[in-house]
């Protein structure tokens, strides 16, 4: 099955799409738990981790992701 190519997307919100849940769940462990210095580093941690893992996804399946 082939799909129509889209010259207008932008392959950047690949990586920025795996970052949003750990985000968000960051946010409400944030609130709920406070704001200390280990909660935020946990967070923070998260965000990188899927940040890594979005880049990784988008280097190794460009070529995928064009087509």
């Amino acid at each position: 099955m082939q799909t129509p190519y889209n010259s207008s997307g932008n392959h950047f919100m690949f990586v920025l799409i795996p970052t949003f849940p750990s985000l968000f769940f960051g946010l409400i462990f944030v609130w709920q738990q406070g704001a200390s210095l280990t909660n935020v580093s946990f967070v923070f941690l998260m965000v990188l981790f899927s940040l890594v893992s979005g880049y990784f996804i988008w280097v190794r399946h460009t070529d995928q992701l064009e087509k």
